[in-house]
């Protein structure tokens, strides 16, 4: 069969990606659409293409049609001729594409553009959670103050950095309804009734492990909620096991974190949205008194 044009895939590499950055020849730094692909079959179908992000590929369609519309009509046309408006030597193909990216240096995002993806924003700026929130400048101009603001400045940083790479790793999001573990039972992100949470409601049997509460959604599902205590007990330890065995969706797993302090981190997912993996780098903290416990989602910190 005579191919007039180049695949699509072609098109899209000859341009930049416009929403991760991604310059012509390299591919889209898309670690979900990757992940998500590497899933499914695809037998058949041009997968460097689904790999790009819409508008790069919205681009190169429209690229296509015009050389389709500017080409003779296919009875014209000369067998094994290109009729496209490609330039070789502008628009590498796969092959040049992955010489590309291994000379080239990664495209870095800033930190708050990571950031914003994952929290949102309000009156234009990252809307961290509590605790995350840069510091305070020190009111004294002293070399003292500046050196304890520059340290805190630093650490708070690094805190910001492994909640954002965290929750990037997972394809998570932050969520404001999220109150305690009846929250991931749901199907869709809605608070609990004050009478029913397990947090406030009630006499709150998880009140006490739920301190520093975060929820996150997947593709807008209730998919984990994170906590730091600065303890957790045998009470806190039998509620967490009781949960998983109430729904066997939940799993758990306590570790060291973001908000440091002395906390003690902890995770709690479903395991049919969130894939299951070590809790940190260095294995899983189990904490006092956990009693039995699943692995937790991948991610480098918790």
């Amino acid at each position: 069969m005579t191919t007039w044009f180049p695949p699509l895939s072609e098109y899209a590499f000859a341009r930049g990606c416009p929403r991760c950055g991604a310059g012509p020849g390299e591919p889209c730094i898309a670690p979900r659409k990757n992940a998500r692909l590497a899933r499914a079959d695809h037998a058949g179908v041009d997968d460097e293409a689904r790999r790009m992000h819409a508008p790069r590929l919205d681009a190169a369609i429209r690229h296509y049609h015009r050389d389709v519309g500017k080409a003779p009509l296919p009875d014209a046309r000369v067998p094994g001729r290109r009729y496209d408006s490609l330039n070789p030597a502008s628009a590498p193909r796969s092959a040049r594409a992955e010489a590309a990216v291994a000379v080239r240096p990664p495209v870095v995002r800033p930190l708050a553009d990571r950031a914003a993806a994952v929290f949102g924003r309000e009156s234009g700026r990252v809307r961290w959670p509590y605790g995350m929130q840069p510091p305070a400048p020190p009111r004294t101009r002293t070399d003292e103050a500046l050196a304890r603001y520059e340290a805190a400045l630093a650490q708070r940083r690094a805190a910001q950095e492994q909640i954002t790479t965290w929750a990037e790793s997972l394809g998570l999001r932050h969520s404001q309804f999220g109150c305690c573990p009846r929250w991931l039972q749901r199907q869709r992100s809605s608070r609990c009734r004050p009478w029913a949470c397990t947090q406030y409601g009630g006499s709150g049997p998880d009140h006490d492990w739920l301190d520093h509460l975060l929820a996150w959604t997947r593709r807008g599902k209730p998919a984990a909620i994170t906590s730091a205590p600065y303890s957790v007990g045998a009470q806190d330890a039998a509620r967490l096991t009781w949960w998983t065995g109430e729904d066997p969706r939940l799993s758990f797993g306590l570790g060291t974190g973001w908000y440091g302090s002395g906390t003690t981190q902890i995770v709690m997912w479903r395991t049919d949205l969130v894939a299951a993996a070590p809790l940190t780098a260095d294995g899983p903290d189990t904490g006092p008194d956990t009693g039995p416990q699943r692995a937790a989602p991948t991610a480098d910190v918790i």
